[in-house]
């Protein structure tokens, strides 16, 4: 009887995955629940809406992950050249560049919902805003690519020490 009862947990769990998932593979963040014995009073989670000012700045490669789900390694990062960055601009250019800061590309951005597409030469990759710091893209093999907001990026109100303070008095 347990084997049973993990078996049909199994089958529900597995066709939750899948109709969580879109044509094109990628997760929806707002799927609803395909239980039957889900509460009614249980709200769909909105899915968030973003504005460009929202992801302007510079971003990195945080993290990335195989097509199984595995971590990539950083040596493993490093010869797939996941040392690049990206500089979104308010005018809605975008820049990417080497770890080296040679200019790799540029094109143009736009956000939809939760959503962050940038265009050039005519082809469009989408990333998933998962929150102001961070994106998150899957690629057509099903590697995970994780962006984050840079810490350079993040402006602080930590005076520069080399910067004489204007309100000192000699006595």
């Amino acid at each position: 009887m347990k084997k049973v009862g993990m078996i049909i947990t199994v089958i529900m769990l597995a066709a939750m995955m899948f109709a969580a998932c879109s044509k094109d593979g990628d997760m929806q963040t707002n799927a609803a629940p395909t239980d039957a014995n889900t509460d009614a009073t249980t709200a769909e989670t909105p899915t968030p809406s973003y504005a460009a000012e929202d992801v302007v700045g510079i971003w990195c490669v945080g993290s990335m992950l195989d097509a199984a789900g595995a971590p990539v390694s950083a040596d493993e990062m490093q010869r797939l050249g996941a040392g690049f960055s990206m500089e979104l601009l308010a005018s809605g250019d975008y820049f990417v560049y080497a770890a080296n800061g040679v200019l790799l590309g540029q094109g143009t951005y736009s956000v939809v919902g939760n959503v962050l597409i940038l265009s050039a030469g005519g082809d469009e990759t989408r990333y998933v805003i998962e929150n102001t710091d961070a994106l998150r893209t899957t690629s057509d093999d099903d590697s995970v690519t994780v962006m984050v907001r840079s810490v350079a990026d993040i402006e602080t109100d930590v005076p520069d020490e080399d910067t004489p303070d204007e309100f000192d008095v000699d006595e």
